[in-house]
C-alpha cells in the first residue's frame, strides 16, 4: 500500500502536495526570470557594468541603492512596472 504525498500549507491555509508545491516554485522562478530578462533587455547589463556617468560607485553600492529605491517605493505603496 502507497502512502499519499504529505501535504504542506502554502497559503491562506490552502494545502497542497510535494509536486504541486515543486510546480508552486518553477512557476515563481520562471516569473522571476522572465523579469529580470525583460529588464536586461530594456536596460543592458547596467547592474553589472553601470555607464557611470554621475555616480563612480562600485557595482555592488550602485545595487545596494536601486534596492534601497525599490524598498522605499514598495513600502509607500508607488507601482512603477
Amino acid at each position: 500500500m502507497q502512502l499519499p504525498p504529505p501535504q504542506y500549507k502554502i497559503k491562506d491555509g490552502l494545502m497542497a502536495d510535494i509536486n504541486q508545491v515543486q510546480k508552486l516554485i518553477e512557476k515563481v522562478c520562471d516569473g522571476v526570470k522572465e523579469l529580470l530578462i525583460k529588464k536586461n533587455a530594456a536596460y543592458g547589463n547596467s547592474a553589472i557594468e553601470p555607464l557611470r556617468i554621475f555616480s563612480k560607485s562600485d557595482s555592488i553600492e550602485q545595487i545596494n541603492v536601486r534596492i534601497d529605491d525599490k524598498i522605499s517605493r514598495i513600502a509607500r505603496g508607488i507601482d512603477t512596472d
